[in-house]
């Protein structure tokens, strides 16, 4: 048979070995068209990404930025508070003594819908309603988990209600 191919010959320890032949199998290849496709693949991943890798990296970045967000917000939430105090502490003594004697209270946490919740969490809505469906006492251990200020919630009809710990 006539080709431009360069060949190429190897020896593949024997797990290696299996793993091609069976991989051939599954895409009704000869081993040698196998190896051809392992290595246009590896080769090529640079210049054209499998798209489902490409959905799975982006569900991770998605879930990332959603649980930085809500990072965010609880940041913006305690800066609030220190220029409150700031502001206490600057207008004079009085003011002053008043800010210290009161203690410092966090914003009172609001039931949430699943698509809220889960960017709280840092997961997609369909999590929050698969690890919901695994009962009540379940659901609260994973999503103090997964909270970042670590509160446990509570699945009551359509919403969930933060416990309070």
């Amino acid at each position: 048979m006539v080709t431009k191919n360069i060949r190429a010959v190897t020896y593949l320890p024997p797990e290696y070995y299996q793993k091609l032949t069976n991989f051939a199998k599954q895409q009704n290849l000869t081993e040698s068209a196998a190896l051809i496709q392992i290595v246009k693949q590896f080769f090529d991943a640079d210049s054209q990404s499998d798209p489902l890798q490409k959905a799975m990296i982006e569900e991770i970045v998605k879930e990332q930025l959603a649980n930085t967000e809500a990072e965010i917000l609880t940041l913006k939430a305690q800066i609030e508070q220190l220029q409150q105090l700031l502001s206490g502490v600057m207008s004079g003594k009085a003011g002053a003594r008043k800010t210290r004697s009161t203690s410092i209270t966090k914003p009172k946490l609001q039931p949430l819908k699943a698509e809220d919740l889960a960017n709280r969490l840092g997961v997609n809505p369909e999590t929050v309603e698969k690890e919901a469906a695994l009962g009540n006492e379940h659901f609260l251990v994973w999503s103090k988990g997964k909270d970042i200020g670590r509160v446990s919630w509570e699945k009551r009809g359509e919403l969930y209600y933060p416990l309070k710990p």
